[in-house]
């Protein structure tokens, strides 16, 4: 479950931001989830929140040729009853990361602690 991300590496060190128009994913940097409550983290996914199993790997590209330049983990945080409420299947995870969630994410670098 890897992906490469050559477009937003300038933006990595921002604290929260989404990776599509749909604001299906949220990536939340290792800086900002000191600040971040779980009053957010629920609001943003909508609901109670569970970690998914398996961590995802981003590889920050910094070079217009090559990846990886800098590797990062992130736990994906989900909404622990998105598939029985009916969310809707977040398809832009299925395709970066091979995972099968429901509803909005945040990837959270370094984990939860």
């Amino acid at each position: 479950m890897n992906y490469c991300i050559s477009k937003l590496y300038n933006t990595k060190r921002k604290h929260l931001f989404t990776l599509d128009e749909n604001k299906s994913i949220y990536l939340m940097g290792e800086h900002f989830k000191e600040d971040i409550r779980l009053k957010t983290m629920q609001d943003i996914v909508g609901g109670y929140i569970e970690r998914y199993p398996d961590p995802v790997t981003i590889f920050w590209d910094t070079s217009p040729i090559s990846c990886p330049e800098d590797i990062d983990q992130y736990d994906i945080i989900v909404n622990e009853e998105g598939m029985i409420r009916d969310y809707p299947y977040n398809g832009l995870m299925n395709e970066l990361f091979d995972v099968d969630v429901w509803g909005t994410v945040i990837l959270l670098e370094g984990g939860l602690k």
